[in-house]
């Protein structure tokens, strides 16, 4: 149905004479498809709603901003043609409570949308969306209003927090320490008397779910035992730390790569581990069923021909699919290796020449992949897969295109995104790569080329709309973007190193346009997470959504610091 003819569907007085406005007419338009449930229209229609709400106050005054926003939802408010549609206004009110701090208490009646429990459901399901988390570590449909509403905000509170303790430091208001024992069931099961040393673990996006790795050289030597943590949602009530599910795998010397949520269902999710063995790798694939009983099960292999034992490894998932890629160094050359786990297909691409001391990234899109130097990237088209027969001489797939920044020093390098994620976080649409090339930042924004049948022209190219690089006067933004990868919290770009021993998370704005006199405000902030006195960080993880920092010791202990 076109708008126009949606448009004369519309309640008589629905459409009033004050509508004389395109924003106006589609703020009600949105509120009222989400009433009439028009399925095929509501998210087109539904995110044109939001996105004019969000973007049609130009005012540099923030405070100003909120005001104007405030008197247009509350003329609006008077004005629905009917009580349930103040649901669709009360999402509204959540992401500007959320993004920009208005509060609706001078109008109960718009205020009281933020009671529905619907309201919070929608709030939680965008920012799942977001980073890429299933109603597996957050169940929605069980959560009461408060818990919603919690979930909704702990990463809003947490971004307050570091702002507000900048160069300083926040101390946790919880740290558990993971049970190293099992139950007489489980040494029953398994066949071993302890639960080993762990030596590697993996936090799912979201922050619920915790997979470690040990081993023991005497209880169960060449073996590997996996288990999977469940560290509840940080709702500030005890939760007991609990295994959900363990799997002695008869594999030694296991390292954990990917750990992450099923794009079709949400009730697994896949481990991805690597053993490097002298002459090739093992690639496994472990399925968590979180139905009960959880379960961890052995998938898929693949193994993959390396010149040593040695060789370095990056890994990670193209955008929501079950596809996996591999880059790795193989007879002075480096290569990567697209491989489907459930469908066992696999796809060959060559890449350049080299000794393999090269810092590289990888970005993977639905469409192409970008193989990031310092100071070239290379671009491939996705190429169709094919089954992975043993024997089979496969077709070595090259880039379509290699592209070369405008600025670039021997030290340049590219902030490298959580590859653990469905999908790359998109911080802004088009997506965007940040480039560092001391003092200099350089933002890139990849879009979608010309469509067109020639094969060789690449899907996806990186775009420098902004020819003067942003200069860095602040030495924190080059430590905190070189130490660790980039996510989001609170629509702030998010970032997580390790610095001389003792963690650290800063944030920036996700917005890097230039002001007046070409400036540009990084707004950053950056703060230490204090650990424990006399905890030595051998390994950490993080997530900004639950404000939850996992660390694990050299003597394999592991702490959950939840803020």
């Amino acid at each position: 149905m076109s708008v126009k003819k949606m448009q004369s569907a519309l309640p008589i007085d629905f459409l009033g004479s004050e509508i004389v406005e395109q924003h106006r007419f589609m703020a009600k338009f949105g509120a009222y498809m989400r009433n009439a449930s028009y399925d095929g229209l509501l998210d087109e229609y539904y995110e044109r709603f939001f996105n004019l709400w969000f973007h049609l106050w130009p005012h540099d005054d923030q405070e100003t901003k909120k005001a104007d926003i405030k008197r247009e939802l509350f003329y609006y408010g008077l004005n629905l043609p009917h009580n349930s549609t103040i649901w669709c206004w009360g999402e509204a009110m959540v992401s500007l409570e959320v993004e920009l701090g208005i509060t609706f208490g001078v109008c109960k009646t718009l205020h009281r949308a933020t009671k529905f429990k619907f309201v919070w459901t929608q709030a939680l399901r965008r920012i799942m969306a977001i980073h890429s988390v299933s109603e597996a570590s957050y169940p929605l449909r069980n959560l009461p209003i408060k818990d919603l509403e919690r979930l909704s905000r702990l990463q809003e509170r947490f971004a307050e927090l570091v702002s507000r303790r900048d160069e300083k430091f926040i101390l946790p208001r919880n740290d558990r320490i993971l049970p190293t024992g099992l139950s007489e069931i489980e040494e029953t099961g398994l066949r071993i008397h302890t639960g080993g040393v762990v030596n590697d673990m993996y936090l799912a996006s979201g922050g619920r779910y915790l997979m470690t790795l040990a081993s023991d050289n005497f209880d169960f030597p060449g073996s590997t035992l996996f288990t999977l943590w469940d560290l509840g949602l940080n709702l500030r009530r005890n939760h007991t730390t609990k295994a959900c599910a363990r799997l002695l795998e008869r594999v030694g010397n296991l390292e954990l790569q990917l750990f992450f949520s099923d794009p079709k269902s949400d009730k697994s999710l896949w481990t991805v581990s690597l053993e490097l063995r002298q002459s090739s790798t093992m690639i496994l694939v472990h399925k968590v069923c979180l139905l009960s009983p959880n379960t961890i099960s052995l998938f898929a292999r693949h193994e993959i021909p390396t010149s040593t034992s040695s060789t370095s490894w990056a890994v990670a998932l193209i955008p929501g699919t079950c596809s996996i890629i591999f880059s790795f160094h193989q007879n002075h050359r480096f290569r990567l290796r697209i491989w489907n786990f459930i469908e066992d297909k696999v796809a060959h691409l060559l890449g350049p020449n080299s000794f393999g001391w090269e810092k590289t990234s990888l970005f993977p899109y639905t469409d192409c992949i970008f193989f990031a130097f310092e100071d070239r990237i290379l671009i491939y088209n996705l190429p169709p897969l094919q089954l992975s027969i043993p024997d089979t001489v496969f077709k070595q797939h090259r880039p379509v295109l290699t592209w070369v920044p405008p600025l670039h020093s021997p030290n340049g390098f590219y902030v490298d995104y959580d590859n653990s994620a469905t999908f790359i976080p998109p911080s802004h649409t088009p997506t965007s790569l940040l480039r560092i090339d001391a003092p200099h930042l350089t933002v890139l924004e990849v879009e979608d080329s010309s469509p067109t049948c020639v094969a060789r022209f690449p899907r996806k190219v990186p775009l420098c709309e902004d020819e003067d690089p942003i200069f860095i006067t602040d030495n924190r933004v080059y430590a905190a973007l070189r130490g660790g990868y980039m996510s989001l919290c609170d629509e702030k770009l998010c970032f997580f190193a390790l610095d001389d021993s003792s963690a650290s998370v800063s944030l920036m704005n996700s917005t890097l346009t230039r002001g007046q006199g070409g400036t540009v405000d990084l707004g950053f902030v950056r703060t230490e997470l204090r650990a424990p006195q006399g905890v030595v960080i051998n390994y950490q993880d993080f997530s900004p959504l639950l404000g939850r920092h996992c660390i694990l010791t050299p003597d394999g202990t592991v702490h959950i610091l939840d803020y």
